[in-house]
């Protein structure tokens, strides 16, 4: 190029200059109006370096000390309506800083050459080495521009001069498509589409947790960007995907006035609502959510504050601790909040609309049998409507009759069923869940019992928390293998299986029943919490022939010599009985499809029930026969 040529663009640019610092303290109409005017001090800039007349470089460089002004007078003028505006004065930036941020916009865009690294930028801004620590400073990672997440810096090399240089697409994309579309980018259409989305944000939450933490602002070598860099982003991703309509619940979130942190941790526990890890990981303790939270290692202990008692979060019914927490406890610490568990309260999560998705072992189920199936002594009978009392009249009990001021704790439901095999226990914890409208839950001892130290009780706690979420009844079936007297145990791990299952009973509100099929001795502290304990003995003869009855279809071709009254003139329990009928049933139907069921395939299959029977002499195990029960 020619030294006319470049002369003539030199006095061009400075024309525009004398313009720009001449226009004052007035506002941009436009981002595109603000990006020229910047391109024009830069530009001015640029050509100083290559000025060799003395007398044009003093005027050039009094046009731009004028022109710069006048840029950061207008942008201070300009309503943050636009997008630069807001950016450039929503964070307090300096001089240096917003001029970073204009040039990486102008790069983007094409209005300049391309800024690849920092020191592309240098040269860009035309700085000279005394500048360049203001420059450096600026793109530290406790800069505004780095944590406001306006530009990224990959620092792979070993010299951080070379790292490169970008601006992020939350930064670049409202220049391109406007504000408005940009606001939309992640284009949800439905509720449950942005619910889906939430496990993208929630993986960036949990690896924030696994990443190096920042000691004082320091990075380990070779990070420059914050470890929630990317979390922040689809955060505020979500956010806006979620204003654009304002009737989805998940707004509730973002527009409650709470710090980062805190709806950071919402958005990791509606995850653990919808199982995108299982409700026993790490990651829902206090120490966790505050790690994946906080964005730094000095955040963590305040973070973890945010889950106190009297915190917004718990204060406003948001968050509430698990079978797990401190319930009941008056006083909380930082140790104790940091290894609680914490969930999102029931009636916020129905507000959310979120769905609880079923991510632990024990599976609840419809209860099949009712009261109306049952055939009990009436002793059995009356028990079981004391027991479903409570649960359908909690609040009668505990407020209105003033129970609940009087009694802190222990206030959930505890019966022991205990009688022979075959006597209806099982089929009364069922009939009882299906009387309350509730699910029931099995507790299956294979599963809790665990070899590693510590599991077991893990495990325990656990489906003690699933029962109380679901509000379903918990059934311990051969409950004897787990609730054993403290004195008989041998190993120290009993002692602590049996202390949890103290603890885990003391603070269950729900229905907790355990069944055994023998005499046991229980522990003092474990038969104290027992509300009711309720025999079920064999059917006398009365009982036998109404269960035979019933047990008998009437579609089944019957001789007629099988009368319900003879049958019954054996002792059998009612799952004895009912063994009995399908036995007979598969000796006729042996003889092929269009035989009857006759009083010989009874007494044969009686027989083989009989003798069946683990201890002789007709004894059952625990039990012996016709001993008082």
């Amino acid at each position: 190029m020619g030294k006319a040529l470049v002369a003539k663009q030199s006095a061009a640019t400075r024309e525009r200059a004398r313009k720009l610092a001449a226009r004052g303290r007035r506002a941009f109409r436009s981002d595109a109006d603000m990006l020229k005017a910047a391109r024009t001090v830069f530009a001015l800039r640029e050509g100083m370096g290559e000025e060799t007349d003395v007398a044009v470089f003093r005027e050039s460089e009094r046009i731009l000390r004028a022109a710069k002004k006048s840029l950061h007078a207008s942008i201070d003028a300009t309503p943050k309506r636009l997008h630069l505006a807001a950016v450039l004065r929503g964070g307090k930036l300096s001089r240096v800083e917003r001029e970073v941020v204009l040039v990486l916009c102008l790069s983007a865009l094409a209005m300049v050459d391309r800024v690849n690294d920092i020191e592309d930028l240098m040269r860009a801004l035309g700085q000279d080495g005394a500048d360049g620590p203001e420059i450096m400073r600026a793109l530290s990672p406790t800069s505004p521009i780095v944590t406001r997440e306006l530009v990224d810096i990959d620092d792979d090399d070993d010299e951080f001069s070379a790292a490169s240089i970008y601006p992020t697409v939350e930064l670049v994309e409202p220049l391109i498509v406007g504000k408005r579309r940009a606001r939309a980018r992640w284009n949800i259409k439905s509720y449950d589409r942005l619910l889906d989305r939430v496990g993208v944000v929630f993986a960036a939450l949990r690896s924030v947790s696994e990443a190096d933490m920042h000691f004082g602002g320091r990075y380990r070598p070779g990070r420059v960007r914050p470890p929630g860099a990317r979390a922040n982003r689809l955060l505020k991703e979500m956010r806006r995907a979620a204003e654009l309509r304002p009737d989805w619940p998940l707004n509730e979130v973002f527009q409650s006035g709470l710090q980062g942190p805190e709806i950071k941790i919402l958005i990791l526990l509606v995850g653990k609502e919808l199982g995108f890890r299982p409700d026993d990981h790490a990651v829902y303790c206090g120490e966790w959510l505050a790690r994946c939270a906080a964005g730094d290692i000095e955040d963590i202990r305040r973070t973890v504050r945010l889950l106190w008692r009297k915190a917004p979060l718990r204060a406003r019914g948001l968050v509430t601790t698990t079978g797990t927490g401190p319930r009941g406890v008056s006083q909380e610490d930082d140790a104790t909040l940091r290894s609680t568990e914490f969930e999102l309260t029931k009636e916020f999560r129905e507000r959310l609309r979120v769905k609880r998705q079923q991510t632990t072992r024990g599976k609840s189920r419809r209860p099949v049998v009712r009261m109306s199936n049952l055939v009990l002594h009436d002793g059995a009978r009356t028990a079981l409507s004391m027991v479903a009392a409570q649960a359908e009249h909690s609040k009668v009990l505990f407020d209105d009759w003033g129970l609940g001021r009087r009694i802190a704790y222990g206030r959930g439901v505890t019966a022991l069923f205990y009688g022979p095999p075959g006597t209806g226990k099982t089929a009364s914890a069922e009939a009882t869940a299906h009387r309350l409208g509730r699910t029931i839950l099995v507790a299956n001892y294979a599963e809790i019992q665990n070899c590693w130290v510590g599991e077991t009780e893990k495990n325990i706690a656990r489906i003690f928390r699933e029962a109380q979420r679901e509000e379903a009844v918990l059934f311990w079936d051969e409950a004897d293998a787990m609730f054993y007297d403290r004195d008989d145990a041998s190993r120290t791990w009993e002692v602590r299986d049996v202390n949890v299952l103290l603890q885990e009973i003391e603070r269950f509100e729900g229905l907790c029943i355990l069944s055994t099929n023998r005499h046991v001795t229980l522990d003092k502290a474990f038969e104290r919490r027992v509300s009711l304990k309720i025999e079920f003995a064999p059917p006398d003869r009365a009982m036998r022939v109404e269960i035979w009855r019933r047990l008998l279809p009437r579609k089944m071709p019957l001789e007629r010599d099988v009368r319900v009254a003879d049958l019954a003139a054996h002792e059998l329990t009612g799952g004895e009985i009912k063994n009995v009928v399908m036995n007979a049933a598969r000796l006729a139907v042996c003889r092929g499809e269009d035989a009857t069921v006759t009083r010989a395939d009874f007494e044969g299959a009686m027989r083989m029930e009989l003798e069946g029977r683990w201890s002789g002499g007709g004894g059952r195990m625990g039990f012996q026969r016709g001993a008082e029960t």
